[in-house]
């Protein structure tokens, strides 16, 4: 696999997981609510994803930092993270189920 292969995809499997995590745990500080209450009304879903946000939030912030802004294809990845959760956006602003899970 060449560098560029390999950054490219690198974007995808560390960029957007880390970029989701953080984005998930920044809109939960926030909202407010207490970590405490939330984790108690939880779902099973909501509890593997704090689980797996706390680990990300937890660890070396500079290192996911440079994971992001020295790779070229980080700002590329995150633009679609933004675009997917307007999608998501006016899909429930319209009310268009038909087109949230495509």
């Amino acid at each position: 696999m060449s560098l560029d292969n390999h950054d490219f995809a690198i974007s995808y499997v560390l960029g957007l997981s880390h970029a989701l995590n953080i984005a998930f745990s920044k809109v939960l500080s926030a909202s407010g609510e207490k970590k405490d209450l939330l984790s108690q009304l939880s779902s099973t879903t909501f509890k593997d994803q704090l689980g797996v946000a706390k680990r990300v939030t937890d660890d070396n912030p500079h290192l996911y930092y440079e994971i992001q802004h020295l790779n070229k294809y980080s700002l590329k990845t995150i633009a679609e993270l933004g675009q997917a959760v307007q999608e998501i956006f006016d899909c429930v602003n319209k009310g268009n189920e038909g087109d949230l899970l495509k």
